[in-house]
C-alpha cells in the first residue's frame, strides 16, 4: 500500500483513536496481475494481528477507506462487477462491529473518486464526473442524496476542514486556481 502503479495516500487511513489502520489491498498470487479485486482490511497499528479483510464477500474493488469520527464505521468506495474496471464505485457505509455494508448513494449515478467527512459526520464530499465536468459533490451519508457543491470545471483537489472547503479548479479557459468557500460551497472566493 498504496498500489502501483496510481495509488496515494488515500488507499489507507488511520482509526480516530490511533490503534488501527484500514487499507485497501490486492492479496498476491497467480492472479494478482489480472485481478480487480481490491479489498479493504483493518489491522492494529501495533502489529499484534495480522489484518483483517472487511469485504472479502465482494470479489470487484473496494477502495480509499475511511473512519468515521467514532471509529465504529469505515466508508469506502465499491465496485460491483468483478474484472470490470470501467465499473462505478458506489459509497459504502461498512459497520465495524456487525461487519454489514450497505451502499449509500445507489440511485446515484456517478462514480466516485474520493472521500472525505463532512465535520458532522453527515455528508461524504467527493469529486465525480458529471457532463464533461468534474465537479466537486456533497452525499448525503442517510439518503444519499448527491448536491454538487463546486464546478464549472474540473477539481482537481480539495480539502475540508470544520465549515471551510478549499479547492481548485481548472477549465478551458484557466489552469488551476485556489479557491476557498464555506463547506455547503457557498462565499467562494
Amino acid at each position: 500500500v498504496p498500489s502501483k502503479p496510481f495509488g496515494d495516500a488515500e488507499e489507507f487511513n488511520w482509526s480516530p483513536d490511533g490503534k488501527s489502520i484500514a487499507f485497501n489491498a490486492r492479496e498476491a498470487g497467480k492472479s494478482e496481475p489480472w485481478s480487480t479485486n481490491f479489498d479493504v482490511f483493518v489491522t492494529p497499528a501495533d502489529g499484534s494481528a495480522a489484518p483483517r479483510n472487511l469485504t472479502a464477500s465482494n470479489k470487484a474493488w473496494d477502495a480509499t477507506p475511511a473512519y468515521s469520527a467514532d471509529g465504529r464505521t469505515i466508508y469506502y468506495r465499491a465496485m460491483k462487477r468483478p474484472g470490470f474496471e470501467a465499473d462505478r464505485f458506489g459509497l459504502m457505509a461498512l459497520d465495524i462491529a456487525s461487519g454489514k455494508s450497505r451502499e449509500i448513494d445507489p440511485a446515484w449515478d456517478r462514480s466516485a473518486d474520493n472521500i472525505r467527512l463532512s465535520a458532522d459526520g453527515r455528508h461524504i464530499y467527493s469529486t465525480a464526473s458529471d457532463m464533461g465536468e468534474h465537479p466537486l459533490w456533497s452525499i448525503d451519508i442517510a439518503t444519499g442524496k448527491a448536491t454538487k457543491i463546486a464546478g464549472q470545471g474540473s477539481i482537481s483537489g480539495f480539502e475540508l476542514e470544520g465549515d471551510t472547503l478549499v479547492f481548485t479548479r481548472n477549465s478551458l479557459k484557466s489552469p488551476d486556481v485556489l479557491f476557498a468557500a464555506r463547506a455547503d460551497g457557498s462565499a467562494v472566493r
